[in-house]
């Protein structure tokens, strides 16, 4: 069976080849699961916090992102869903460190508000998320 080609979509620039075995799919599920996700910090503040972690902290958080969100079809399997002040967001845990994140399905990102240790990455006056 040959397969399908798909028209391109906005965020698309070339037209991508469906399998024939997507085609009793959900109609944006062959769409969906084409698209990878990437990370990246919120902004420069978030940055900054971050660097203020020992370096092999960094480096441990860093491998964990790049390993299981850069290039996941799916982050929300290796988080959980935060509940309360902060139930817009997303929570990983690497070790006793917390990454919080905000995920946009529509652009594919993971945008990583804040990380730290277990005890005060939570706390919504210290620091601010």
């Amino acid at each position: 069976m040959r397969p399908i080609i798909a028209t391109p979509r906005e965020c698309c620039k070339a037209p991508t080849v469906i399998p024939s075995a997507h085609l009793g799919c959900e109609p944006n599920s062959a769409y969906r699961s084409r698209h990878l996700f990437r990370w990246q910090f919120y902004n420069r503040a978030v940055e900054k916090q971050f660097r203020k972690l020992d370096p092999p902290v960094q480096r441990r958080i860093m491998a964990w992102l790049d390993a299981h969100i850069e290039g996941s079809t799916d982050p929300r399997a290796w988080g959980r869903a935060l509940e309360g002040p902060l139930g817009t967001m997303w929570r990983y845990r690497v070790g006793d460190y917390r990454v919080i994140a905000k995920i946009e399905d529509g652009q594919f990102l993971v945008l990583v508000v804040k990380t730290g240790n277990r005890s005060d990455v939570y706390s919504v006056s210290r620091g601010g998320i």
